[in-house]
């Protein structure tokens, strides 16, 4: 079969396993407890979402994979990992600017979870209410909304002792 006979393109069919992926991160991240099986499919997940967002040309998804890995490598005490992710997720934030507060928000976020599983607590704080403060100027109702359910999952395990 030809690439041609698909009846989607390339970059919409990144888009959707990019988005996939978060989702599926999302509910792993969600699970009070996890086996260090599932901690591992969470980190497949968003690692294969950050493959997929690669080629999407979408700089807020983009920016909001960096966030999900990130708060994925804080939930599972990397905080090295986790910091990096964040770092990067920060560079590609750009400055804040009103057109593209979803994406600094995001950015402040990764930021506030690295540092706080890095056992930076001022740090992490500062980091968090900015986000916050930043999701105050999201002047897209929906997106606004994601933001903030996006902010409210877990990043943290409790209950199991095993990590990866």
């Amino acid at each position: 079969m030809s690439e041609t006979n698909h009846p989607y393109s390339l970059p919409e069919a990144h888009r959707y396993f990019a988005g996939a992926c978060l989702e599926t991160a999302a509910g792993l991240l969600r699970q009070p407890t996890r086996t260090a099986e599932q901690n591992q499919l969470l980190e497949t997940v968003a690692q294969t979402g950050y493959y997929h967002n690669l080629h999407t040309q979408d700089k807020t998804a983009f920016v909001r994979c960096l966030w999900m890995l990130a708060k994925v490598y804080a939930a599972m005490c990397n905080s090295a990992k986790s910091l990096y992710f964040a770092r990067k997720c920060r560079s590609e934030s750009g400055e804040y600017r009103e057109e593209n507060a979803l994406a600094y928000a995001y950015a402040c976020e990764a930021m506030g979870r690295a540092y706080d599983a890095g056992q930076q607590p001022e740090q992490a704080h500062g980091y968090l209410q900015l986000a916050l403060d930043v999701a105050d100027t999201i002047a897209n109702e929906q997106e606004n909304r994601q933001f903030l359910d996006d902010f409210s999952l877990p990043c943290t395990q409790m209950g199991n002792n095993e990590v990866i």
